[in-house]
């Protein structure tokens, strides 16, 4: 016998052979002395302790048979502990640790025998061997990418058995902790090489379909590996990153779904429920990779990884819809929210929102299309929940600040965010609107379809009545102070008519332009509402209300004083003035107008301003006063107004153009008798006060001057 160790020489001899049966041989030999020594009434396992760390030292011969002798005799002595569970406990540690420590060795034939003893080590303890899987574990990670086929093939071997083992496993004895489990996942699992990328994927499908392992908990450990896994060149990986992604995806949802018919939302198992960090754990990862990088930055993500993600937190606001009415129950009975998933998306909707956005500029259209089919969905929410959390309206700063996004679709989608969620804004917010505001009006300079986003959103913040007067007045101001604003007035006009009340905006427009002393502003603005008011098909109906002012019984006198408004403002430009009494059909006010050039300069944009009345009255807009034409007795100031634009006017194309028309007409003059006591002046002698109109229109006409001269004298002085 040794004097070391009691085992007989001849079998010390047979497991230092070359002859690998004797070494067979020499290892059943081990296995029953050891069963021997364990079987007796009182075991000397003191005698195991000193064999398991004699073959141990002997590891370190140089003697390669001495090496794969001792390794024969560890792996026999574990497989005979199989029968004694105490000593397995105790013994498996030391067992292990010195064949992890030789899978170094330069020798393949080593390395392959380490793991070959390990296998059959770990197939005779079963779930025991987990009490050092952790070493065992990173051994595999790397021998898995053996230079040499038999020992990949042996640490595929084991890396299967150790699967086998962990799916059987009784977590509750705490052999094996998931979370130390899934650490060591996480650890390795940004590995590069394909083989270990393939290995640990396996792992989280077998996990995975243990029954009563949750690893929901622990995916946003590697949620982002998954993604990343899914553009991988190798198309084994990426199949199975994509089935694991599925499966989690389903997992989450069904989870997510599970309805509770006394509590709206709820778990049918709360040992199963993944909390609400988690959930804003995995949307945050979402978040991440869907990030559209800044300026100069690089990223990780590729389309592929993007476009899958997308589609998962598609999937997650799918769920957030199909839930809306019971979020909105618990909003108005002021209850706890129970589902997780449901809370920790709506904390997380406004960075969700801030990134669909960027993501609808994407270069790649098959993200853009795929982020609009997100943005498309965020917006039906809204409209359900009418954001009585809250959630949606925090986006509200990200959203100004994409305003003055270069990516135009970017910045047009924020708009119509903001359009909306105004809609939500109670009296509490009014500060933040008012922030928004001036932010949106300096937007007013930017393409067509930018600007009609804009007025969409200032609509909306128009409709609280203690609002319009502000932004009325802010959008003149704009225009006042900014010429890229001023030339798109035609389309800010057009566009407050089309989504509010024509009569409100005329009205409050008119009164805010006399705000202003500057007649070169004014003028121009007012000639650019008058043709809005004659042309534009939203107007119509403010059109025909002013065309039979003269005509409509028990008129109230808010109505009357509407046209007043108007008229004031008007008058600020001659020819405005003029073509509101011709489509008021207040003929002696037009002529009284007509006959103040007398007093005041007709200059060469008055001329033009009459040319473009003279085209005006050949337009069916104006069809009633040509018809009117031909009751000239009935309507005697139409035909002087008429005559006193021809005489303004020099003899031209224009001039002619009017000739021939009151040519047709015949003389129509009549004497001063017939014209008091025409019917339709009677009809009209209470409705507008001709002579007070007249007094109004000419203090404005003198303030102008007034405030012509006043400039043109100050630039003199500056001259000087």
């Amino acid at each position: 016998m040794n004097n070391e160790i009691e085992i007989p020489n001849s079998i010390m001899d047979n497991l230092m052979s070359k002859n690998n049966e004797k070494r067979n041989l020499a290892g059943k030999n081990i296995e029953d002395l050891i069963r021997q020594i364990l079987e007796k009434q009182n075991p000397q396992d003191s005698q195991v302790y000193k064999m398991i760390q004699y073959f141990t030292k002997n590891l370190g011969s140089t003697n390669i048979n001495d090496k794969r002798g001792s390794i024969k005799a560890i792996t026999s002595i574990g497989i005979a502990l199989k029968e004694h569970e105490k000593y397995a406990r105790q013994y498996v540690k030391m067992l292990t640790r010195p064949l992890i420590d030789q899978m170094q060795d330069n020798d393949s034939k080593i390395r392959f025998a380490c793991l070959e003893g390990l296998y059959h080590i770990t197939f005779a303890l079963q779930d025991i061997i987990l009490l050092n899987f952790k070493d065992i574990f990173e051994t595999l990670v790397t021998k898995v990418t053996d230079m040499d086929n038999s020992v990949r093939s042996a640490a595929t071997t084991l890396d299967n058995q150790l699967k086998t083992i962990v799916q059987a496993a009784d977590f509750q004895k705490g052999d094996l902790k998931i979370e130390e489990l899934m650490e060591l996942i996480n650890k390795k699992i940004v590995a590069q090489n394909p083989t270990i990328k393939s290995m640990l994927l396996s792992w989280i499908k077998t996990l995975d379909s243990i029954p009563g392992v949750n690893m929901l908990r622990y995916l946003p450990k590697f949620l982002e590996q998954l993604f990343l896994n899914m553009s991988d060149s190798n198309r084994e990986i990426r199949q199975s990153a994509e089935l694991c992604l599925r499966g989690f995806l389903e997992e989450i949802m069904q989870r997510s779904n599970t309805m509770d018919s006394q509590n709206n939302l709820s778990f049918a198992n709360e040992d199963d429920e993944i909390g609400r960090e988690t959930h804003e754990q995995i949307i945050n990862v979402l978040i991440e990779i869907i990030r559209t990088p800044n300026p100069g930055e690089k990223t990780k993500y590729n389309n592929i990884s993007q476009m899958n993600c997308v589609w998962w937190i598609h999937e997650y606001l799918q769920m957030l819809e199909q839930h809306s009415q019971y979020i909105v129950e618990e909003e108005e009975h002021k209850c706890e929210r129970q589902n997780p998933a449901i809370q920790a998306l709506l904390n997380k909707i406004p960075v969700i929102i801030q990134q669909t956005l960027y993501l609808l500029s994407n270069e790649q259209e098959e993200i853009r299309r795929s982020a609009d089919k997100i943005n498309q969905l965020m917006l039906r929410i809204l409209e359900k929940l009418k954001d009585k959390s809250g959630k949606f309206s925090e986006a509200m700063p990200m959203l100004q600040q994409m305003l003055d996004e270069k990516r135009e679709s970017t910045a047009q989608s924020a708009l119509v965010w903001m359009r909306q969620l105004i809609k939500y804004y109670n009296k509490n917010k009014s500060a933040q609107i008012n922030q928004v505001l001036s932010q949106l009006i300096a937007k007013l300079y930017d393409s067509d379809s930018m600007v009609e986003n804009v007025m969409e959103v200032l609509g909306n913040i128009l409709k609280d009545k203690e609002n319009f007067d502000l932004v009325i007045g802010q959008i003149l101001k704009a225009c006042f102070q900014n010429q890229k604003i001023l030339n798109k007035s035609d389309i800010i006009i057009k566009q407050l008519c089309n989504i509010l009340n024509p009569e409100l905006v005329f009205k409050t427009m008119a009164s805010e332009l006399r705000k202003y002393d500057d007649i070169n502003f004014v003028s121009p603005f007012v000639r650019s509402l008058d043709l809005i008011l004659l042309t534009d098909s939203d107007l119509k109906e403010l059109r025909n209300f002013l065309k039979n002012l003269q005509f409509q019984k028990n008129l109230v006198p808010e109505k009357i004083q509407l046209f007043v408004d108007i008229f004031k403002t008007w008058s600020y430009n001659p020819v405005s003035a003029i073509t509101l009494c011709f489509l008021t059909q207040a003929y002696e006010l037009a002529y009284n107008i007509i006959m103040s050039f007398c007093e005041i300069e007709l200059n060469k944009s008055n001329l033009t301003q009459i040319c473009e009345l003279i085209y005006l009255l050949e337009k069916p807009i104006f069809v009633y006063l040509r018809l009117q034409l031909l009751e000239h007795e009935k309507y005697p100031y139409l035909l002087k107004s008429l005559h006193g634009l021809m005489m303004l006017l020099p003899q031209g194309e224009t001039y002619n153009l009017l000739a021939s028309r009151i040519k047709l007409v015949g003389q129509g003059s009549t004497d001063q008798q017939t014209m008091v006591s025409q019917p339709w002046d009677k009809l009209i002698e209470n409705k507008i006060d001709t002579s007070k109109m007249v007094e109004i229109y000419l203090k404005v006409q003198i303030d102008a001057r007034i405030y012509k001269e006043n400039i043109e004298n100050l630039n003199k002085l500056k001259k000087q």
